[in-house]
């Protein structure tokens, strides 16, 4: 029997242990998502990917395996989304990227809709032969772009693969995309951790539709909260050792609470349900 997994609002606070969205070149904003822990799949599986949280699949991974035929990971791009790789005659096979290529409008050959909308990561027929950028890739990038409303966002997601004639894994680990449409971003950087950024002592944590800030002494600055398109949905100015933000009439998912103050600055993740 095929198994699903899908990745919706409600699974983030269990899957996603961090969410960063950090200043980068030509004024990027980087969505990063931590799959904590890793989550390895072994056939049938199939594995719907909603990079940023509103509820639509932009992928979906799928590993099968017919121990008479073949062993197989291919990625399904939703419509109008393609992932970066390479033709060969009548096939697509998506790249296992490395660490710090590029993935944006200048990068090539980008596709969604050969074979079907199924492109091939690795394939291993039981009797021989064996097809694939993704042939035993460890911690390798697959390079994406889906569209927000009509506008092109460019991210990655990490996986490691196994594929051979007597089985084959999937282990999704991360990802990340740029929020600011037809910007670059490198496979696997850009990336700040959540404990980077803790250098102001603070408290912050929700209470029905309420966020609480409280901080050990006062300090100038502002609290923003961010939506994981990097975009600021609330914000307001350092006032008082405890404040509180509505939460009321946001959507539900994760969020980004950042603070920057003049004695430093403070992230954490947040979930509205």
């Amino acid at each position: 029997m095929n198994k699903k997994t899908t990745q919706k609002l409600a699974a983030y606070s269990a899957l996603a242990a961090g969410v960063m969205a950090v200043n980068g070149t030509a004024n990027a904003q980087i969505t990063y998502v931590d799959i904590n822990p890793d989550e390895t799949y072994t056939a049938d599986h199939q594995l719907d990917i909603d990079l940023n949280a509103d509820a639509v699949n932009d992928f979906t991974i799928w590993i099968g395996a017919d121990a008479a035929n073949r062993n197989a990971v291919r990625v399904q791009p939703a419509t109008g989304n393609e992932v970066l790789g390479s033709l060969s005659g009548n096939f697509f096979y998506p790249f296992a990227m490395d660490l710090n290529q590029p993935v944006g409008p200048s990068t090539t050959v980008w596709n969604g809709t050969m074979n079907g909308g199924y492109m091939t990561m690795a394939w291993v027929y039981t009797a021989g032969g064996s097809y694939g950028n993704w042939l035993n890739a460890t911690d390798k990038y697959l390079g994406v772009r889906f569209l927000v409303g009509t506008n092109l966002h460019y991210g990655w997601i990490r996986f490691s693969i196994t594929c051979s004639t007597t089985g084959v894994s999937c282990t999704y680990k991360d990802y990340a995309f740029n929020t600011v449409a037809e910007q670059q971003i490198l496979a696997g950087t850009q990336i700040v951790g959540l404990d980077d950024a803790t250098a102001l002592s603070a408290k912050v944590f929700t209470a029905g539709d309420v966020l609480h800030v409280q901080f050990e002494q006062l300090t100038e600055g502002e609290v923003v909260l961010t939506n994981m398109l990097g975009q600021a949905v609330r914000k307001t100015t350092i006032s008082d050792l405890k404040m509180e933000l509505p939460l009321e009439g946001l959507d539900a998912g994760l969020y980004l609470v950042t603070i920057n103050a003049a004695d430093g600055n403070y992230s954490q993740k947040i979930f509205v349900k």
